[in-house]
Order: C-alpha cells, then sequence, then structure tokens
C-alpha cells in the first residue's frame, strides 16, 4: 500500500532530535496524482524553519522535482503525473546525489553535486513544508526510508524493489505505508502521526508488493525514555556492561542474601513474541537469572546460574501474557568468585501486521 494525499492537513509528521548532521539519506517511492501547477512538498527534514532543512519538492510547474537544501537546489528530475517513480537522495562529506526510476525505465538516473549541507535534523514532514499550508502534495508515497549516513550509489539502488529497508545500519526509520498506517517498520518504534483524510492506495508494485512487516518494539537502554513501562524493582540502567552501545539493565548492586529481585515489563499492545539478550555472572546452582511470563507464578522460561557470556534467548511466544519477568535470586550467603550480577540487553518485542486496514477486509497475502 501507499498513502494518498489530496488536500492540506492530511500529512505525516515525526519530531525526531537527531541535530546536526552532514550524512544523510533518504528513499520513497512518490506519484504526483494531480499536477497543483505550483510548488508541493514529498518530504522535508528541517529543524522548524526555513534556514536548515533538506527537501524533495516540486518546483512552481508542480511536476519538476527537485534536491533542495538551505544550500540551494542540488538536482531535479521531471515527473510526469500518474506514473511512480523512485526517488533516493543522499548527503554526504563530498556533496550529495540524487537517484531516479520510473516505474517503466530499465535503469537509473543520477546526479551529483560537491556542495555539502549541514542538516539540523529535528522533525520529518511528509506532504507538508516547514511553516506554510499551501505546499501539500497532490499524490501518493510509499516505502519511504531515512538513514543517519550517506549510502553509496549502489545502496540507494538497491532499495528499489522493497517496501522495507535493504540496509539496516543507520537506519532511522521506515514507513511503508503497507498496512493503512504510519507505523515504523525500522524497530525504532518512530510512527508518524497526522495522516487525516489521507486516502491508502496500492503501491508502485501492486499485487507484487510485499505483505505488510511484522513491528519489533524494542529496548536498548541507551537512554531513558523506555519503549514501554518497566518496573524496575531494585534493577537499574547500568553501563558497567551492555550486548550493544553502552548501555544494559543490571540486577542490584550489591544484593543481600537470601533476596529475590523482579524487574517487571509491561508487553506493548498486541505483542505476540519477545527475544532479548542476557549474560549471567552469578554462583554456579545457587544464584539464578530466571525470566518468567505474566505478574506472578508460572515456569522460568529461562533459567541459567553460573559465569557465562552474552547470549541471546530463543523467541519466546507470549501465550496471551501482558506482563513479563526478570527475576535474579540469591542463596542465602556467598557470590563464589562471580560478579553477583545479571545483565539483559535489547529486548525485543514483535507484534504483527494487523489483518484488516480500516475495514477494507483481509490484505492480500503476497
Amino acid at each position: 500500500m501507499g498513502v494518498r494525499f489530496d488536500a492540506d492537513g492530511q500529512h505525516f509528521s515525526y519530531t525526531d532530535a537527531v541535530g546536526s548532521t552532514t550524512a544523510l539519506s533518504v528513499t520513497c517511492w512518490a506519484k504526483i496524482d494531480a499536477d497543483r501547477d505550483t510548488y508541493s512538498t514529498i518530504w522535508v527534514i528541517d529543524n522548524g524553519t526555513n534556514a536548515d532543512y533538506v527537501s524533495l519538492k516540486t518546483d512552481i510547474n508542480g511536476t519538476l522535482i527537485r534536491a533542495l537544501a538551505d544550500s540551494g537546489s542540488h538536482a531535479a528530475r521531471e515527473m510526469v503525473a500518474g506514473k511512480w517513480y523512485f526517488l533516493g537522495m543522499s548527503l554526504g562529506a563530498g556533496g550529495g546525489r540524487l537517484v531516479v526510476r520510473a516505474i517503466d525505465e530499465t535503469s537509473f538516473s543520477t546526479q551529483t553535486w560537491t556542495t555539502t549541507s549541514t542538516v539540523n535534523y529535528q522533525a520529518l514532514r511528509v506532504s507538508k513544508w516547514i511553516n506554510d499550508t499551501t505546499s501539500w502534495f497532490n499524490g501518493s508515497v510509499a516505502g519511504l526510508k531515512v538513514w543517519t549516513a550517506e549510502l553509496t550509489q549502489a545502496e540507494l539502488e538497491a532499495e528499489y524493489p522493497s517496501m522495507t529497508a535493504v540496509r539496516t545500519a543507520g537506519l532511522r526509520g521506515n514507513w511503508p505505508f503497507s498496512d493503512g498506517t504510519g507505523r515504523d517498520v525500522s524497530g525504532n518504534n518512530r510512527n508518524l502521526t497526522g495522516g487525516t483524510g489521507a486516502r491508502w492506495v496500492v503501491n508502485p508494485f501492486g499485487d507484487g508488493s510485499p505483505a505488510p512487516q511484522p513491528v519489533t518494539v524494542t529496548e536498548d537502554f541507551e537512554d531513558t525514555t523506555y519503549a514501554f513501562p518497566i518496573t524496575f524493582g531494585g534493577w537499574t540502567r547500568s553501563n558497567t556492561d551492555r550486548h550493544g552501545g553502552t548501555w544494559s539493565m543490571r540486577s542490584p548492586t550489591p544484593t543481600a542474601d537470601s533476596a529475590t529481585y523482579t524487574a517487571t515489563v509491561t508487553v506493548p499492545a498486541g505483542a505476540t513474541s519477545v527475544r532479548f539478550w542476557y549474560r549471567v555472572s552469578s554462583e554456579l546452582n545457587y544464584d539464578f537469572f530466571r525470566f518468567y511470563l505474566g505478574a506472578s507464578g508460572g515456569a522460568a522460561i529461562v533459567e541459567e546460574s553460573g559465569l557465562g557470556s552474552w547470549k541471546q534467548s530463543a523467541e519466546i511466544s507470549l501465550n496471551g501474557a501482558t506482563t513479563v519477568r526478570f527475576v535474579y535470586s540469591k542463596d542465602p550467603s556467598g557470590i563464589g568468585g562471580s560478579q553477583d550480577a545479571v545483565w539483559v540487553d535489547d529486548v525485543v518485542f514483535t507484534v504483527p501486521p494487523p489483518t484488516r486496514v480500516r475495514g477494507w477486509g483481509p490484505l492480500p497475502a503476497f
């Protein structure tokens, strides 16, 4: 699916405090459904002012699409109304490039420039300019992806056949509009808001397009804006060890003999499974890390003690559980040469795509 805009106020947006960057890439599919014969915005990344932005926007004639930054217009391509185009734009230390391929073309056209742009990335807007209500896009958008990285020519071209990202390194967000929402399927949970009044249309590949992808909700503990509610129960956010990044969740330090410490997580709505990374450093066969489904009781799904390295759990079916528990329990004495700790990192819940879209009935299985 794609999203169809045909009036002011139907735009999507996401506030995202990335900050200043010279490395940025955006790809999407876009189609001008009706030539407004005026300026119109496919997407813009900006800091809230006309002095700091990067965008794909039509010229005043309504069909000439331009790669714009506050440093000027760097490339342009005429688009024919009613035809889908793949548009890939990347910025880096050496300048930038615009890669374009219409749905009926067999090759990509590329324009490059050497002027660098530093963008203070604070917001992404789709079908809306920064500070006016007139530059909306009378057309359709699908497969929008943003990276805080400079993609090469080959990497931009590789994104052509897929509504979901081929390159995942540096991926900031991925919005295929495949399930009738502005849902981010990158795993970063950067869901677009807005879209009131917008309609949903078949994407450029029609029946050959990918099925809606499951959504993953991830907590990596790199900041204190948690992706889902956590009651720490003595556990803490810690930088003493981690699977990825700099931070993880650690059992209490110091611990008390004969004590049990429980971190309780509220499962994201609709999630059906969970997976996580963990490392145990405890007294073998006496002090245990356990993982449970539910708020209390039940059998441990994961149980481990002793000295170990980082490992990932299996994909664990939630079976309708609305909470899960990470538990560290101590025996009456001793730490047995261990660090007397457990670390948990990169907790990922999977939410299946919906099977119905705003009353349209089941999505086709591709």
